[in-house]
């Protein structure tokens, strides 16, 4: 009966041992996991970020292109008109006067 009960002791202390090494395991596979979890935020962030900067640095170079094509077609109509100006301005001011005292 003695042998019976240390058997059953043994058991108990096995079963115990298990119990405890299953709670462990658990324990380090939630850690486990919520490591890889933060990790993977922290990847996707930096994803994120780096997507996010290239993407600002194609809008702004895209942005600056824009504006040196409208610089030039301003420069391009200013020349234009200020040649026009310069070959007309004689006649124009001719005809206004003309047109103002009735010639």
């Amino acid at each position: 009966m003695d042998e019976l009960i240390k058997k059953l002791i043994e058991v108990d202390k096995a079963a115990r041992k298990s119990v405890e090494n299953a709670a462990q395991s658990r324990l380090d596979a939630v850690r486990e996991l919520d490591e890889r979890k933060q990790e993977l935020r922290e990847e996707n962030e930096r994803e994120f970020l780096e997507i996010s900067e290239k993407m600002k640095n194609d809008a702004f170079s895209e942005l600056e292109r824009a504006e040196k094509s409208i610089a030039e077609k301003e420069a391009a109509v200013a020349a234009h008109l200020t040649k026009a100006f310069e070959e007309n301005s004689e006649k124009w001011v001719s005809d206004a006067v003309a047109g103002i005292i009735g010639c």
